[in-house]
């Protein structure tokens, strides 16, 4: 992901790293983050760094230099979407699956739908506010209304 001035990089064991020299030098970030390993690195339209570690989804609102704990490791977040008003929605996996979805950049989330009945592994959004989310074994799901419902549009 990139932000500002910085490039960042989820690795396996080394958690979050940060390049300032366009990836020649790499420096593991800490602050407050924790976790051996970072599975997702999204940056939103106010550049808030959002980071998903092992040990739950993280926040950083200077450039990954301190970092806030928004959600234990109790929804594993595979990736991160926001719509044109700036509204996030979270594919979320084990040991609880569906679409989350935070109004207030990501200080709060709460589950759109209780209608998926496998992991959500990928998001996207298309330019007219359309969302739709990819299972692990559940098919693809569409929802024209923000995620407050959802139709199976291609079945497993």
């Amino acid at each position: 992901a990139f932000s500002g001035n910085y490039l960042f990089a989820g690795t396996a064991y080394s958690s979050l790293m940060r390049s300032s020299d366009n990836g020649n030098n790499w420096t593991k970030l800490e602050g407050g983050l924790k976790g051996s390993s970072c599975e997702l690195v999204y940056v939103s339209p106010n550049n808030y760094i959002f980071a998903q570690t092992d040990s739950g989804l993280y926040r950083s609102t200077n450039s990954g230099n301190n970092w806030q704990l928004l959600m234990s490791s109790f929804v594993s977040f595979n990736a991160i979407v926001n719509n044109q008003n700036g509204v996030l929605f979270g594919a979320g996996s084990y040991p609880s699956f569906g679409v989350l979805k935070s109004t207030n950049s990501g200080l709060n989330w709460e589950m759109t739908s209780t209608s998926f009945s496998a992991s959500v592994y990928s998001l996207c959004i298309t330019s007219n506010g359309i969302l739709f989310a990819g299972t692990a074994g559940g098919g693809v799901y569409r929802s024209n209304n923000d995620g407050a419902s959802w139709i199976q549009c291609q079945p497993s």
